[in-house]
């Protein structure tokens, strides 16, 4: 959020991340960052059948998995390929299928999330806990269309590299805030 008015635009403004803050980022720290997603993160009811239940869903690029750590048991996760085409693909976590599909395998079946199928590609767990098996991931790109065809991005997650150290994060922590303040 804005703490001062300025070009015109009131203070207390909600700042939008967008698709080409990705890509600026991306560019412009490309020395100090290993990796970068979006995310855009949103509740859904989730349908299997006659089973139905409430779940986070996660919209996310591809390196979204190393940045989380998810562990892919079955499939795959989201790719590049899914991102550039606005796949309905999901890859879902281990509580998710024990909750929807019972003892049934989940893959290549189609789960309604918010009325829209989506066929599972992917079974992850995660040693986060179970509330972080509790979550549904597909493409952002599929997910900014259903919105509407917009290109918001709820959050940027970005990992450094190593050899800059625990300091040269922090340091890229303020040079990536003090970029983006600048920028809107």
């Amino acid at each position: 959020q804005t703490t001062k008015p300025f070009k015109g635009f009131k203070s207390r403004r909600n700042i939008e991340f967008k698709n080409d803050d990705l890509e600026d980022i991306q560019n412009d720290f490309s020395l100090f960052i290993e990796g970068t997603t979006p995310r855009i993160s949103r509740g859904a009811k989730v349908n299997y059948k006659t089973e139905s239940n409430s779940y986070s869903v996660r919209a996310v690029g591809p390196l979204h998995q190393s940045i989380e750590k998810s562990l892919v048991y079955a499939g795959r996760y989201i790719n590049q390929i899914d991102v550039e085409q606005f796949s309905k693909h999901a890859v879902i976590g281990r509580l998710v299928a024990k909750d929807l599909f019972k003892s049934e395998n989940p893959m290549g079946k189609f789960v309604i999330i918010n009325d829209v199928a989506f066929k599972v590609v992917g079974l992850f767990y995660d040693e986060g806990g179970d509330n972080e098996e509790r979550i549904i991931y597909i493409p952002y790109t599929t997910q900014q269309q259903l919105l509407g065809g917009t290109d918001r991005i709820d959050q940027i997650v970005l990992t450094f590299r190593p050899e800059i150290g625990y300091n040269g994060a922090l340091q890229l922590e303020a040079n990536v805030k003090r970029y983006l303040k600048r920028k809107h």
